[in-house]
């Protein structure tokens, strides 16, 4: 015994000390290729843009291996991997021909492009490339390349969300029999595919999304599908798809684990008599969306109960759906998601009782359902996975009950807005601590919320708007999560009746992102505590009774309202930040110098500061109605977030506080057109405006605003301002609403102006202009909206207006002149033909001799004729006369 002991102890020491031996003498991982680095810098010279400091490290190490982004093979030191993903990157991909080995190359979320903005061709040379991922690249222009279809082994193909046209797929992406994974959704040119039959030979294809690709004259579509053996997960969301309802009862569905045709078009629902079979062939599915479509009619199939493997169903937005009976849902047990918002319960009693017998449910979605009483529906919930129940625009309208599903402790998101309860909240709602968000808006404030919140220390969102009938705001921000690091990211409170100051220990709540308390009845100052925010990004404090000065903010904020107050005082010296983008702060009693900041009615005046273009974010300008003067600061083309550029991570859309989409949902005012327009729902990445009217301005309208080609209004009505309207002014593409009016500006109104083709407002009435007023298909609707945009220019001719450019009386001498141009020319021109064709007549008579004696003796036989024909007429008229 003690023998094998000894023998097994000498044994592993040996073996260990092999692997010892072995490891120590085991060559180093070969580094980067000289040809292959080279490559990369040259890459890296075509980057225009790296906010992130991503290739920072692609200078600083001497083996490119190491680069951040870069992975080599270690046996032979070939770059095999380039992830570049959410670099923040922006400019043109150099070609990289020498990393002949690569296998992987991820350049999705970036602004990066081709030459004239199109997916490189080389990047079909890779014949290694297994994973290629371009999604998010917005950047990219035109159709893609035919030589992608040489990637022979690519197993990965990903081009959603891209700017390419989809509308000519290349068939040579038939070509790529071993695709695994193949992803084409929301493409942003909605061109329509005519022929997806290249998928047909996709054969090894098991992912595929073409979801938002209009496939309307893909009429093929069901038999192409039915041809992918592999093919398992399909998502055609929002494709238009022609002849649905039948081509789904063709299309073999048993293979598909995953379907999506949800937001699709119906020509009529499945007959009623092919439900069981259709939903029979979806035996294998765990996904399955068919949410806005009208694949069914009436009430929803009990049929459903029998696909036992769903994990998501979502049969939600089917219109005129209902059901009165939802036990087949027990059947269900593998299921997590459910969406049945839209779909009439009314007359279901038991919902409570039935979605207790699905054990694994995450998710319930019960929007808009007509669900009938809430202590019928709610009460004795009991989901111990439960993370996410939405009830809302359910009218319920009575007293919130203790006996509903506050016991669920596992809930993260809860949604009850527009479900009209009222009273308070039970105590128990601060004992869910895994609670992450809590929306309770819209309900006709008839409810209070006096519960202690302090011990929810995973909330983050808490949207409470025009719910509660009072309370104290020192009192509420006091039972607040008071965790180490309170993640409250988002409070709203909106519209709710509340009364009392704020209180300065607000700022505790140190990860706040958004903070809007507009609305109500605060009083006091503004605490000193809010700069110790450093996180805020947008505070709304508008319609209250707010007084005192402004305190210092934190310098993160991009939108503040603080409007329709009785604020007073001047504003800070450092006011305002890089990143402000919206300031309102009309209806207070603000005085003192303009910082480099936004205004409108207050009391400001002195010069417009020139480093107020040093704001690189802003979105609103608005120094409307106050006392100004000065020139308008040229460096204006500084302010680049009014400049057209294209953004990778930022869509075109709105802050909300509740999705983190950028939106604040206040109206902005804007004077244009001697009237005060209201914006709602600015975006931080579009609307931009400039607004200086009603002012003192002097000076003339500097050429460099003309660069501001994201500029969307502007507005310089009712000052002094002098000189010419810039030539370039049409370089400024995105203006709708320009507003010169009641200056001092005279010459001609620039051509230019004809090429903006998004004008919807122009005034240029009671300035200096003169000359013929510019043609454009834009710029000719505009006139019959608003015939007072010419006024007071006298000097202004042509069509719309009846004053013709030829008329004498033009109001001004350089006109005059010009139009006298023509007529100089013409006399000119007559007189230098009849001196030519005297003397061609003159010299041909004097040096042709024969000429010159036909001439003459035809010139004596004219004479003679006339001579004789003038004698016997007046001699015929002396004898008349004698006879008479």
């Amino acid at each position: 015994m003690h023998r094998s002991s000894a023998k097994l102890i000498m044994l592993i020491t040996a073996t260990a000390a092999a692997c010892s031996f072995s490891f120590s003498f085991s060559p180093a991982p070969a580094s980067c290729l000289p040809q292959e680095r080279d490559a990369l810098f040259a890459f890296k010279k075509g980057i225009t843009g790296d906010d992130e400091s991503f290739l920072e490290s692609w200078w600083e190490e001497e083996d490119c291996c190491w680069w951040r982004g870069v992975t080599c093979s270690n046996r032979t030191g070939n770059v095999i991997e380039l992830d570049l993903a959410d670099a923040g990157l922006e400019g043109q991909i150099s070609p990289l021909l020498s990393l002949e080995q690569l296998e992987y190359i991820d350049l999705s979320i970036n602004g990066l492009q081709g030459i004239n903005g199109s997916v490189p061709e080389f990047l079909g040379s890779f014949i290694n490339l297994r994973y290629l991922n371009l999604s998010y690249m917005y950047s990219f222009t035109g159709t893609l390349p035919p030589q992608l279809g040489n990637l022979s082994k690519l197993e990965y193909l990903d081009l959603s969300h891209t700017g390419l046209l989809l509308g000519e797929v290349p068939p040579q992406l038939g070509n790529l029999s071993n695709m695994r994974y193949l992803d084409l959704k929301y493409p942003s040119n909605m061109y329509m595919i005519t022929g997806i039959s290249w998928l047909t030979h996709l054969h090894s294809l098991e992912y595929l999304d073409m979801s938002y690709v209009n496939l309307s004259m893909a009429v093929e579509w069901p038999y192409v599908f039915d041809t992918l053996p592999s093919l398992e997960a399909l998502h055609l969301s929002h494709s238009s798809l022609p002849r649905m309802s039948l081509s789904m009862t063709i299309l073999n569905l048993t293979k598909f684990v995953e379907l999506d045709v949800s937001s699709n078009s119906f020509d009529h629902p499945i007959e009623t008599s092919h439900v069981p079979e259709f939903l029979g062939s979806l035996k294998n599915t765990r996904y399955l969306d068919l949410s806005g479509t009208s694949i069914f009619s009436a009430r929803v199939p009990p049929q459903l109960g029998n696909l036992t493997n769903l994990q998501h169903l979502d049969p939600s937005f089917m219109p005129n759906l209902n059901s009165t009976d939802v036990s087949w849902l027990t059947n269900l047990h593998m299921l997590e998601y459910l969406d049945m918002s839209h779909v009439n319960l009314r007359t279901v009693t038991d919902l409570a009782l039935v979605v207790n017998m699905i054990p694994f449910l995450k998710v319930l979605i019960l929007n808009n359902c007509s669900l009938p009483s809430a202590n019928q529906t709610l009460t004795q919930v009991n989901l111990t996975k439960l993370e996410n129940l939405d009830l809302s625009r359910n009218y319920f309208g009575h007293s919130i009950a203790s006996s509903w599903f506050w016991n669920v402790t596992s809930i993260k998101i809860l949604k009850l807005s527009e479900t009209y309860l009222d009273g308070p909240f039970p105590d128990a709602l601060g004992e869910m601590t895994s609670l992450q968000e809590l929306q309770f808006d819209q309900n006709g404030n008839a409810a209070t919320m006096m519960v202690d919140l302090r011990n929810l220390c995973e909330l983050r969102t808490l949207y409470i708007d025009e719910s509660l009938s009072s309370g104290n705001i020192s009192d509420f921000m006091d039972k607040l999560p008071r965790c180490p690091s309170s993640p409250l990211t988002v409070l709203s409170l909106r519209s709710n009746n509340m009364t009392g100051m704020l209180p300065n220990a607000m700022g505790h709540l140190n990860n706040l992102f958004a903070l809007d308390l507009s609305n109500n009845s605060i009083s006091g100052a503004i605490p000193l505590g809010v700069q110790n925010l450093t996180g805020l990004y947008s505070l709304f404090l508008s319609s209250n009774r707010l007084t005192g000065h402004i305190p210092v903010l934190p310098t993160s904020l991009w939108s503040l309202d603080v409007s329709k107050n009785n604020l007073s005082g001047d504003l800070p010296s450092n006011f305002g930040s890089p990143n402000l983008g919206i300031l309102i702060l009309f209806n207070n009693n603000i005085t003192g110098q303009v910082p480099g900041s936004v205004c409108n009615h207050n009391m400001f005046n002195g010069d417009i500061p020139t480093d107020i273009t040093n704001l690189d974010k802003p979105q609103l300008l608005n120094l409307a109605g106050n006392n100004i003067s000065g020139s308008i600061p040229w460096p204006l083309k500084k302010l680049s977030s009014m400049t057209l550029k294209l953004s990778v991570k930022t869509e075109v859309g709105q802050y909300d506080v509740l999705t983190n989409n950028y939106l604040t949902t206040d109206i902005l005012s804007l004077i244009t057109k001697h009237q005060e327009l209201k914006y709602g729902a600015v975006g931080s990445s579009r609307l931009v405006s400039i607004d200086l009217s009603l002012n003192h301005l002097t000076g003339e309208i500097p050429d460099e605003i003309t660069s501001l080609d994201g500029l969307m209004n502007l507005n310089l009505s009712w000052n002094h301002l002098r000189g010419k309207i810039p030539d370039n002014i049409g370089a400024m593409k995105s203006l709708q609403s320009l507003d010169l009016s009641r200056n001092n500006i005279f010459g001609e109104i620039p051509p230019s102006l004809s090429e903006l083709t998004f004008l919807s407002t122009l005034d240029f009435s009671y300035n200096d202009l003169v000359g013929r007023i510019p043609q454009g298909h834009q710029l000719d609707t505009l006139y019959p909206n608003s015939p007072s945009m010419y006024d007071g220019n006298s000097g202004l001719c042509g069509a719309p207006l009846q004053r013709n450019c030829s008329a004498p009386k033009l109001g001004s001498q350089n006109r005059s002149v010009n139009d006298s141009e023509p007529t100089m020319f013409f006399y000119l021109g007559l007189v230098t033909g009849f001196v030519i064709g005297l003397w061609v007549v003159f010299c041909a008579i004097l040096f042709k001799r024969s000429w010159r004696v036909a001439y003459f003796r035809q010139f004596d036989k004219f004479y003679d004729i006339a001579y004789v024909f003038a004698v016997v007429t007046w001699a015929r008229l002396t004898r008349h006369a004698t006879a008479s």
